[in-house]
């Protein structure tokens, strides 16, 4: 029975864990896009917003961006391009 219950609360967590998981993304000005990142080129990031998973892909341009910080606790950080 103790076995069954810690199992239990061990899923729970990781299914809680789960609801909270996504990207961030920190722009150059300081704006926050709380996303699920799917596509990273030179370029452009593609993206969903964490409220429209099912909605459409946004795309920002890397010069935009300061930081992304991944769901895993790694992050990138973007060099600004000099011109």
């Amino acid at each position: 029975m103790e076995k069954k219950l810690i199992m239990m609360f061990v899923c729970f967590v990781c299914f809680v864990q789960s609801l909270y998981a996504q990207d961030v993304i920190t722009k150059q000005n300081g704006d926050v896009i709380n996303s699920k990142i799917s596509e990273i080129s030179t370029d452009i990031v593609k993206y969903k917003k964490l409220e429209l998973l099912n909605g459409p892909d946004y795309t920002i341009s890397t010069v935009e961006i300061f930081m992304i910080k991944y769901e895993n606790g790694s992050k990138d950080i973007f060099e600004k391009k000099l011109k």
